[in-house]
């Protein structure tokens, strides 16, 4: 039938274009369009119908099977204005009832509302993620101008686990020093990296008043005397909250900016262009009688979405590895005993 009807448009094309050839070439392409609908090829089968429509702008069927693949392909507007111009067609003639018409307008009624409900679900949790992201940026403005820029890496977890919370009232803007707070607080993902075994510890929420040493304590147990306390790879027992360093690194992320602009909701990850821009990285020893906020206001940090320490025991020659291949990119802060 398809290879039918289009040997008749050749033959039809070639024609003077009297009105009998401009009819008979509506519905050549109005029939080949529902060759087209029942082969599922709608793109196809709209472009006849709308070819169709050009020789006769009041064909029903044109009108009717255009709504049809239209519906398909979930062009719920497109396909609501041939649908309506069917319908009117249908009511003007004698026989005003048309069942398959009337059940394509209401699947095209139903498409609609469903869509709209989804945009509509869908704007109201990107408010929630613009608002989450102004609380957050607030917070950081409020808690002393901590800066956050794009993840070093994709985590492979649920967004809202990697993101800081705000507890406390936020108001004012998002900017730079625009938030005025009460009673506010934050807590912070925080990763620990064990880069001599390739193991890690991730904590989902530690309050930026939070000593590092009671959170390394937690982390990392002093043994027990029974060889337990100190994780299963551990195999030296080097581990432990005593006998660790911690590190951070500056400058490893561009920091979002700082002039009031919203920052980003979707917390994008490091692109290799910014990995590579030649930023000069720097290793910070961080003494564990300091909290988690002398480290996030350290003012060259800027925080990689998740709070990352690198964890480098005293003793073993990784710690003299990491020594060397670091020589002249460490510092370390002190504290006010120090």
């Amino acid at each position: 039938a398809l290879r039918c009807y289009t040997t008749g448009l050749n033959y039809a094309h070639s024609a003077a274009a009297t009105p009998e050839v401009r009819a008979l070439h509506a519905t050549l392409l109005v029939n080949r369009a529902a060759v087209q609908l029942a082969r599922k090829n709608y793109r196809k089968a709209i472009r006849d119908c709308r070819g169709a429509l050009r020789f006769d702008g009041d064909n029903l069927k044109a009108h009717y099977r255009a709504a049809q693949a239209l519906l398909k392909l979930k062009r719920y507007d497109e396909a609501h204005v041939h649908a309506e111009a069917a319908h009117a067609l249908v009511q003007a003639s004698e026989n005003s009832k048309n069942k398959a018409l009337a059940k394509c307008r209401r699947g095209i009624a139903r498409g609609i509302q469903q869509r709209d409900a989804e945009r509509a679900a869908a704007a109201k949790k990107e408010a929630a993620k613009n608002a989450m992201m102004q609380e957050i940026q607030a917070g950081c403005a409020a808690r002393g101008g901590i800066r956050m820029g794009p993840c070093l890496m994709r985590l492979g977890m649920e967004p809202r686990s990697v993101r800081p919370k705000v507890f406390g009232v936020v108001g004012g803007s998002g900017g730079s020093g625009g938030g005025q707070v009460a009673n506010c607080a934050m807590a912070w993902p925080v990763m620990l990296l064990y880069e001599e075994h390739a193991q890690h510890d991730f904590v989902q929420q530690v309050a930026d008043d939070t000593c590092l040493r009671d959170l390394l304590e937690m982390v990392l147990p002093e043994k027990d005397g029974r060889g337990g306390g100190t994780p299963p790879w551990d195999e030296d027992q080097k581990y432990v909250c005593s006998n660790v360093e911690l590190f951070f690194e500056t400058r490893c992320v561009p920091a979002f900016p700082n002039d009031g602009t919203p920052w980003p909701t979707d917390f994008p990850v490091q692109t290799e262009a910014q990995a590579s821009t030649g930023r000069l990285r720097e290793w910070v020893q961080v003494p564990l009688g300091l909290t988690l906020l002398d480290v996030l206001t350290f003012p060259e940090y800027v925080v990689p979405q998740v709070v990352t320490f690198h964890v480098v025991p005293k003793s073993g020659s990784f710690h003299t590895e990491f020594l060397r291949r670091n020589k002249g990119k460490l510092r370390k802060l002190f504290t006010q005993a120090e």
